[in-house]
């Protein structure tokens, strides 16, 4: 006869065993459970950081964006909303100089988007110093044959620039609208749908997002040197701020008005 311990004590090392594999069972849910959890917050976290760097690269086309919705939203239009920053900016810039320097017309502008017209040429214009397109073409002609520096003073010629930078700028703009909007004409009728306009939106916006960086670069050129001409003449250097945030919404107002041309 065998002992009667024998079989409580197989009894007790199965129980042991079962509790052994239930724990075992419990630690590999648990695992699970936070393995599961930190797949989830590292999803989370990649989400949150590419819709942050989306945001951040973005940023100017974002800002345009809300610039037209608000504009539209409050019964505005983008014609207004340019003709009110023109002030802005002719009211900004007026302050530094006594000299009357006019912006440039619809037609001197064209001329200098075709290269009709040279920014040296467009300066004796806007400074006054001709009256007419020909006679700033002579004028130049003339300072270049007999190396003359130019009659304007450095800060008045600065400003000037920028004027022409920023007509440059919106020209090479709305002629990339322009070319928008021919291009989707130009469509058969069978493929003008949102897809094609959106394609074509979203070329101009590459194309206007690198005509920007290089206007950024040379605004911030000629931003160093207005600084340092007023410095020189011991002048408010506070007003850059002034002129680089009218600049900055300058920018919102062409880049809606790309984003607009999608109606």
């Amino acid at each position: 006869m065998g002992c009667p311990f024998d079989g409580k004590a197989d009894e007790s090392r199965q129980e042991s065993r079962e509790q052994n594999a239930l724990t075992e069972e419990k630690r590999g849910k648990k695992h699970l459970r936070m393995k599961v959890r930190y797949i989830i917050l590292a999803v989370l976290v990649l989400i949150v950081l590419a819709a942050g760097y989306f945001s951040y690269v973005n940023r100017s086309n974002i800002s345009a964006a809300y610039t037209l919705y608000v504009t539209k939203k409050n019964g505005g239009d983008i014609q207004t909303l340019q003709q009110e920053n023109d002030e802005r900016i002719r009211s900004i810039l007026s302050r530094i100089t006594e000299t009357k320097i006019r912006d440039l017309t619809a037609e001197e502008a064209e001329m200098l988007r075709r290269g009709e017209l040279t920014g040296d040429e467009a300066i004796e214009l806007l400074t006054g110093n001709a009256s007419t397109i020909d006679e700033a073409k002579r004028i130049v002609r003339e300072r270049k044959a007999v190396a003359k520096s130019i009659a304007a003073s450095k800060k008045d010629a600065v400003i000037a620039q920028i004027y022409v930078l920023r007509a440059v700028y919106s020209g090479q703009i709305e002629g990339l609208i322009a070319n928008a909007i021919n291009e989707y004409n130009a469509l058969p009728d069978d493929r003008k749908n949102t897809s094609a306009k959106a394609g074509i939106i979203d070329s101009l916006i590459s194309r206007g997002n690198a005509l920007e960086g290089q206007c950024d670069a040379q605004m911030e050129g000629l931003l160093a040197n207005l600084t340092s001409e007023l410095q020189r003449l011991g002048e408010d250097t506070g007003i850059i701020s002034e002129i680089r945030a009218a600049y900055v919404q300058e920018k919102r107002i062409k880049k809606a008005a790309m984003l607009n041309a999608y109606r």
